[in-house]
């Protein structure tokens, strides 16, 4: 039983709902109440909107303007509100973020809101260029598919130098024999193959096993994986984790599925089990054998970033093709 757990997100969901008006969907304020939740910090009201109104200073920055535009997203609003209010060093935070975005565009990728997400995760201009170039590379393999909502990723698989043609080749391969093996095509795949290749930018078949085998045992315990999950699970592969902490991740699923916060996205309680799991390995020195345990979550957090990013402002267009 995982009550602490519960009883948190509970209270932070009740507070953010009460906060932002329930004519706020769940969408937005179980991410929010998650947040908070594995921060292990409780939701106040006054800080966000002190917090808010600060960002909401004149300025140039397209991050600013991206952060005060509620046409644009409203949980994307928030949720970046949310990171800088749980940053330790916000004002340090907003200005390096803000230089991020700079580095980007000077590399190459042309202004948008992922490159907003994107420079989150950046390091300086060499890394800037890295990623631009992992980019076209991508966008070569597979041109339909690789799109600004891959910039953040890109940043992500090229904080370390690294053969960047070989990734490509490497996330494509990946999503070929995944597609071929029953994964269905699309954004939330190619997230996956690209998350796949932190482990080694050359091909590693017990990955694909690996996933293939966490979405088996998910299935045959009667979670149902969707599409969004894939990054998700893509990260859970990268851990190592074992049997044992995937039936205890199951169970926390079927826990969190009964609460009423669910009824209205009952897809968010398998996503809030993986974090739990992977935060708890993270707590307990369980992720030793990863060479780079911030890498992982930050990819943790990109995919949670994108994951609202894309469910406001459109679809997967290979939906209409499956």
């Amino acid at each position: 039983m995982n009550q602490p757990l519960i009883t948190l997100l509970e209270e932070n969901y009740t507070r953010i709902s009460n906060f932002l008006g329930y004519e706020v969907e769940a969408a937005i304020c179980i991410p929010l109440a998650v947040q908070y939740t594995l921060a292990g910090k409780y939701f106040n009201g006054l800080e966000f909107e002190q917090l808010k109104r600060h960002l909401a200073r004149p300025q140039k920055q397209s991050l600013l303007q991206w952060l005060t535009d509620f046409s644009r997203s409203q949980a994307l609003h928030y949720k970046l509100v949310t990171y800088f209010v749980l940053h330790t060093n916000r004002e340090e935070e907003y200005v390096r973020v803000v230089k991020g975005e700079r580095l980007l565009e000077e590399a190459g990728f042309n202004r948008s809101h992922y490159q907003s997400i994107a420079a989150l995760f950046l390091l300086d201009d060499k890394h800037a260029k890295r990623a631009k170039l992992l980019h076209e590379e991508m966008k070569r393999h597979h041109y339909f598919l690789t799109g600004k909502d891959d910039i953040p990723y890109a940043v992500l698989l090229t904080r370390k130098e690294g053969n960047i043609t070989k990734q490509a080749e490497t996330i494509r391969h990946y999503y070929d024999v995944l597609q071929e093996n029953g994964f269905k095509k699309g954004d939330s795949l190619q997230a996956m193959t690209q998350l796949l290749t932190l482990y080694s930018e050359d091909v590693e078949e017990t990955l694909m096993e690996y996933v293939q085998a966490i979405c088996t045992m998910l299935e045959e315990n009667g979670i149902d994986v969707k599409k969004r999950h894939y990054p998700y699970i893509a990260l859970l592969a990268l851990t190592g984790t074992t049997t044992v902490q995937l039936q205890e991740m199951i169970a926390l699923t079927k826990q969190l599925q009964q609460l009423n916060l669910f009824e209205a996205e009952p897809v968010y309680a398998l996503l809030i089990a993986i974090y739990y799991l992977i935060y708890q390995m993270q707590d307990t020195k369980q992720l030793v054998h990863l060479t780079d345990v911030s890498l992982l979550l930050d990819a943790l957090t990109v995919s949670d970033l994108l994951w609202d990013f894309t469910f406001f402002f459109g679809f997967d267009i290979l939906d209409l093709l499956t």
